[in-house]
């Protein structure tokens, strides 16, 4: 059982990285009865890590595209770095019961960033400069992209049960995905007084 005064909760720090769209956020948590802070910040540490829903992409398609191992022509990366590029784009926003579809469409020359994505309203991109491949000459890329909710980390063997059934007759990519908004979380305990301490996270 906890026995507390009066339990404060402070953001001591809050930064957002611009580039990669990752959020940095310190909290101080207490006073506790010492003892009780590390085994509730070990409590919260693992359902931010493991239970906290989150969206990703969860299946692309490129259009004339029939593997991963196919090439885009007049494009600088190959499909596997693309596909890797695509899978750290940081999706937020409402999350609907079911999977949805956004599309990537540019035409080159030009550097193809996660902004290039096109999501429905309600749903934005975290990482909005985050890179995705370069066209180098004047041609256009498309790519369909299946977004899905789930929890943590997944396999791709688990993932293509999640693909839509309409693409059933496409050749498409099923990448490895990563729901978990909460990337990593590391904590402290610090004396708060005789009896007593505090937890930043």
């Amino acid at each position: 059982m906890f026995f507390y005064s009066s339990i404060e909760i402070q953001i001591l720090e809050y930064i957002k990285d611009s580039i990669t769209g990752v959020y940095f956020k310190q909290y101080m948590l207490g006073p506790y009865l010492t003892g009780q802070a590390l085994t509730l910040a070990t409590v919260i540490r693992r359902v931010m890590l493991e239970e906290v829903e989150g969206l990703a992409i969860i299946c692309l398609r490129i259009s004339e595209l029939f593997h991963e191992f196919s090439s885009i022509p007049n494009v600088q990366d190959d499909i596997l770095e693309v596909t890797l590029n695509l899978t750290s784009v940081v999706l937020a926003g409402q999350k609907p019961n079911q999977s949805f579809i956004v599309t990537l469409y540019a035409k080159g020359p030009k550097v193809i960033t996660a902004n290039d994505i096109i999501v429905p309203k309600g749903i934005y991109i975290a990482n909005p400069y985050h890179y995705i491949t370069t066209v180098n000459d004047y041609n256009t890329i498309g790519i369909d992209l299946v977004v899905g909710k789930g929890k943590g980390s997944v396999l791709s063997e688990e993932i293509a049960l999640m693909v839509p059934s309409e693409w059933s007759g496409y050749e498409y990519i099923v990448p490895d995905a990563a729901f978990a908004p909460v990337i990593k979380i590391n904590f402290f305990v610090s004396s708060a007084g005789k009896k007593w301490e505090r937890f930043f996270a």
